[in-house]
């Protein structure tokens, strides 16, 4: 108990590990087991636990166990990723975060964080991070490694592996986010409605949204992209920072800006009027 609470201290996020290894040993591959573990694991977090990685990776079936965590509580999954030398990188091509669909085609509520790399320096090799960082980063999606502590204890390498895949995300300009960070990043962006409407030679962006959301970027499709413009906040005339960057081969303009509670408005016109 005392080193969980030291690992809240520090800062960093209480999760589950759903063990279903062996059926032998009492931990079958079941909602129930799910269950059991979970409440476990809230007990001694003494705090709620909204995400899990299943131990080994293991994962049966299709889509079933996403329902089993929208029962008990679990937000995010991040199990679905490579276990097995061959597999590391992105063997479900992808590193987006997203609601994963049903057989029957329905939405499920749980959010499925793809994993990219189990503990390098022993388990992978080191030089497949540099290129996990870098395509997640040229797509604006998650790079997910996963290290175990008890690796981390006894081997020196991983030890070093990890502290340069932490340094190589950083020299990068990507942030650290945990699980409940990209949780509640992930719901709150998705929760944003977004209305455009002609004004002039530029536009009027208008941003609706449930909760705040610091750094929102506003992709505006716009005809010509390279002409220049600018952007300020309607209710106070603040500038608002703008860019032309490319997402799915395509450029947008985008409009970086805090987001509070309601409605925002924000004047998007041509660089040379407005």
């Amino acid at each position: 108990p005392e080193t969980v609470a030291a690992i809240a201290a520090a800062g960093h996020e209480q999760a589950l590990h759903f063990n279903a290894l062996a059926d032998s040993d009492g931990m079958p591959w079941s909602l129930e087991s799910l269950r059991e573990q979970h409440e476990w694991a809230k007990r001694i977090a003494g705090e709620p636990i909204i995400s899990n990685k299943n131990h080994y990776t293991r994962w049966e079936g299709w889509t079933q166990f996403y329902e089993w965590c929208a029962q008990i509580g679990i937000q995010i999954d991040e199990t679905r990723g490579p276990s097995k030398a061959g597999t590391v990188g992105f063997p479900y091509g992808t590193s987006h975060v997203g609601f994963p669909v049903s057989e029957a085609g329905a939405t499920h509520t749980v959010l499925a964080l793809p994993l990219h790399c189990q503990d390098l320096g022993w388990a992978s090799h080191e030089a497949a991070a540099p290129s996990i960082l870098d395509h997640a980063l040229a797509r604006n999606g998650v790079a997910h490694f996963l290290f175990h502590c008890v690796h981390l204890s006894r081997r020196p390498r991983v030890v070093d592996a990890l502290r340069e895949v932490v340094s190589g995300g950083r020299r990068r300009g990507m942030p650290w986010w945990t699980a409940a960070q990209i949780n509640a990043f992930e719901r709150s962006r998705r929760r944003i409605e977004i209305d455009v409407r002609a004004n002039g030679a530029g536009w009027v962006v208008r941003a609706d949204a449930t909760g705040p959301l610091d750094r929102a970027g506003i992709l505006v499709a716009v005809s010509d992209v390279a002409s220049g413009w600018k952007a300020h906040r309607v209710i106070d005339g603040v500038d608002v920072p703008v860019d032309v960057v490319e997402r799915h081969g395509r450029a947008f303009v985008e409009l970086l800006v805090d987001l509070p509670t309601g409605a925002t408005e924000i004047e998007l016109v041509p660089s040379t009027g407005g």
